[in-house]
């Protein structure tokens, strides 16, 4: 037998067990990859969880929440759109103690960000909301870096103008367009008066009725017209609409906050 055979056979062999190792690899990957699209499809989102979550700002629960949507969301709309609700959630429970949970913040609402924009340009059913929302991590984008404000705050307007073009009475849509038009300042179209008017359309359109975890907006614009009316010096009014929140949820959090805050 010669040196040329001997070092032949231990290579025919290697390549051999190779392409087994890779036929196999192969058909795990094929096999695994309808169940990991099959599971992401089947999988629901949890939204009663994101809102008990956010009603006591739990960082916790929401950070994991986040992580299993956003593990599986795809590149399904509704599924991307819930990843980015329970990031924008949890950026806003994260607000609580805001130096405390300044990473974490910073990562939902850049997760968020990325996801909307993705979600703004297509056709899809969710496609005003997604833009509505667009222009509240904005905002929140802003408030923790005020030197973003030019750029972000030109981005924020066109998300919730196209928004508004888009589906003009979704709840949704009206909700970020009032917190939009509540802060921003006069001189750039901010007017707390039309504010209220979202707040208003968004009760009108949101039953308690209809409303659900799934189906939000309803809590939260009764609590931005709560704000909006304390600055228009309307405190029993404002009072009326948080004690509406919590005798639907007596544990809300920022509802408490806002009912000692009217007292």
């Amino acid at each position: 037998m010669s040196h040329t055979t001997r070092r032949t056979r231990p290579t025919l062999l290697a390549r051999a067990l190779g392409l087994a190792f890779g036929l196999v690899f192969g058909l795990t990957l094929a096999m695994a990859g309808p169940a990991r699209a099959a599971a992401a499809h089947d999988y629901q989102p949890d939204y009663q969880r994101i809102e008990a979550a956010s009603w006591q700002a739990d960082v916790a629960t929401l950070g994991a929440v986040s992580a299993e949507l956003n593990a599986l969301a795809g590149d399904g709309a509704e599924a991307a759109l819930a990843a980015a609700y329970a990031d924008y959630r949890l950026a806003n429970a994260g607000l609580a103690d805001a130096k405390r949970n300044d990473a974490a913040i910073g990562a939902a609402l850049e997760r968020a960000r990325l996801r909307l924009e993705g979600l703004a340009g297509r056709a899809e059913p969710q496609q005003a909301e997604a833009l509505a929302m667009l222009a509240g991590v904005y905002g929140l984008q802003i408030s923790r870096s005020p030197l973003k404000g030019p750029l972000l705050g030109v981005k924020a307007n066109q998300a919730i103008a196209e928004a508004l073009r888009l589906a003009p009475e979704q709840p949704r849509v009206r909700l970020f367009a009032g917190i939009s038009r509540l802060y921003t300042p006069a001189l750039f179209g901010g007017d707390r008066a039309l504010a209220l008017a979202d707040f208003d359309s968004v009760v009108a359109h949101l039953p308690r009725a209809e409303a659900s975890a799934a189906n939000w907006g309803l809590n939260d614009a009764l609590l931005w017209r709560a704000v909006a009316l304390k600055a228009d010096g309307r405190r029993d009014e404002a009072r009326a609409s948080v004690q509406q929140v919590l005798d639907a949820a007596p544990q809300h959090g920022w509802a408490k906050r806002l009912l000692a805050g009217l007292r």
